[in-house]
């Protein structure tokens, strides 16, 4: 499957519940800040509407979050979070360090 067909929407299935539900769980959360939250909330909302997809291809996803996401991140203030995100995932292995650098100089491009 190429990174394209992840693009698509997945087929009809309500993940709205899912979508508000995991929001509830990321607002119990008491040792990550506001900002942290938003940023996961962003994520994970973004990540429920691909199709599912492998460790492939997390960094065409990254770098399509940046680009659907890059003036609510600014506007949010979320610049730090979603760098110290990034990093996270290269520490995992699931994204690389050119990946960053295109994200990050993505975000700052024209601020």
């Amino acid at each position: 499957m190429s990174f394209k067909d992840i693009e698509k929407p997945m087929d009809p299935f309500p993940v709205e519940w899912l979508k508000t539900r995991n929001g509830m769980f990321i607002d119990e959360f008491s040792d990550v800040n506001s900002s942290e939250k938003s940023l996961m909330k962003m994520w994970n909302t973004f990540f429920m509407d691909l199709k599912p997809l492998g460790n492939i291809h997390v960094n065409d996803a990254c770098l399509l979050f940046t680009q659907k996401s890059k003036l609510t991140i600014l506007h949010e203030n979320l610049r730090n979070n979603f760098l110290c995100h990034l990093l996270n995932l290269y520490r995992s292995n699931l994204i690389s360090n050119e990946c960053i650098i295109e994200c990050i100089s993505h975000i700052d491009h024209n601020k």
